[in-house]
């Protein structure tokens, strides 16, 4: 899987939601499975319309443990 691509596309989701009003702010999270132990995930408290690619975590689910530069959605679980 291209994570780079994933991640643009869980970016460009967070903004048609906004757009067609289907969420407000930051209320909700979006996901999208990587593998069996993975998935990435928008970060908790960011707006949608300030989210980039560099802000989405990549989740590891077997541990809890996550990469990037902000905390993951309060609603990993």
């Amino acid at each position: 899987m291209d994570l780079y691509k994933a991640k643009k596309d869980l970016v460009e989701t967070g903004r048609e939601l906004l757009k067609r009003k289907l969420t407000a702010r930051t209320w909700g999270n979006i996901s999208e499975r990587v593998d069996g132990t993975h998935f990435l995930i928008t970060p908790s408290g960011l707006d949608y319309m300030k989210t980039s690619e560099e802000d989405i975590v990549l989740y590891n689910i077997s541990d809890g443990t996550y990469e990037g530069n902000r905390k993951p959605s309060s609603e990993k679980g």
